[in-house]
């Protein structure tokens, strides 16, 4: 029996979906229609405003376990989209922080990591073949580095 292949696509609901290919045409379309894709300004406050998207485990092994070049460009689509809120969300959540921690100078360093982050990923344009897949694969791996160092700052400042 053939496999199909499998396509991340985040609905209006902002719940993962799980598609045959022959919904390729809404994913593409789920993939440009998001608040942030609409908007070329950046601004952190209003992503943080936007929900995350669910996401299961069981979602995330469906998709992954039948790659295709297809597939890795519609998760670089989705991850293009959904990171910038997430990092948005994380940002705003520390700088919330209650008992004068938000003012402490390695939660203001983490907190403008993720914005910095946010920000990259959001002006990035979106991976729309194999060559901006690979830039934009080339941006998540600089960014690495940056984010592996905000636990150390939380943890110090707590």
């Amino acid at each position: 029996a053939a496999r199909a292949t499998l396509l991340l696509s985040a609905s209006r609901d902002r719940h993962l979906s799980v598609a045959a290919p022959a919904d390729l045409a809404h994913v593409a379309a789920a993939a440009t229609t998001s608040a942030a894709a609409s908007s070329s300004s950046f601004d952190i406050d209003q992503l943080a405003r936007q929900p995350m998207t669910s996401l299961s485990l069981n979602d995330l092994y469906r998709v992954a376990s039948s790659p295709t070049d297809e597939q890795n460009l519609l998760n670089a689509q989705f991850v293009r989209r959904e990171l910038p809120i997430r990092y948005a969300h994380r940002c705003a959540q520390l700088r919330n922080l209650p008992f004068g921690l938000a003012a402490d100078e390695r939660i203001e360093h983490a907190a403008r990591t993720y914005e910095q982050q946010a920000e990259a990923l959001f002006l990035h344009p979106k991976p729309v073949d194999a060559s901006s897949k690979r830039s934009f694969d080339s941006l998540l791996r600089s960014s690495q580095p940056k984010l592996l160092e905000v636990p150390e700052h939380i943890g110090t400042a707590l």
